[in-house]
């Protein structure tokens, strides 16, 4: 038994091949637009190892909507909004707003160009991105994980 190989069947190996060239693919377009900083139409997907889970488009258009209010209430051309750790918005927001900045870990979102802020919620010292304390009129917050360490 420890000299026998392995196989799948014919089928099955199909299957994940298929699967593993789909990646492939879609890791390269992701690279590219990193590379190329293609801005707020970029699209990634979810990756589930960053506790990453998209927002459905009726809840981001409902947040949209919501965004739209408050800015329209506050009728200031310098509000500011900062995303933090909720990427699927981003788009969304920056429809309704020009000034809006995702704090977010996974450097995919670079692509975003200046809007995007690398964040790490393990990084605890006082000064950590002290650059952008107290400069945001509206913070929506989606923490990657429900746990004691990464909500205080």
């Amino acid at each position: 038994m420890d000299n026998d190989d392995i196989t799948l069947p014919a089928d099955t190996l199909a299957i994940l091949n298929e699967f593993l060239a789909e990646r492939t693919q879609r890791e390269h377009e992701e690279e590219q637009r990193m590379i190329n900083k293609t801005g707020k139409d970029a699209h990634f997907e979810e990756d589930w190892q960053l506790s990453q889970f998209w927002y459905s488009e009726k809840t981001k258009q409902d947040i949209g909507g919501a965004v739209a209010k408050i800015v329209e209430e506050h009728n200031a051309s310098d509000f500011r909004i900062a995303l933090l750790s909720c990427p699927s918005l981003y788009a969304t927001v920056k429809d309704v707003h020009e000034q809006v900045n995702i704090f977010e870990y996974d450097q995919r979102f670079a692509a975003y160009g200046t809007d995007f802020v690398h964040y790490d919620f393990n990084e605890v010292s006082a000064d950590y991105l002290v650059e952008y304390h107290k400069c945001y009129d509206l913070i929506i917050a989606d923490p990657p994980f429900l746990s004691e360490e990464c909500m205080t």
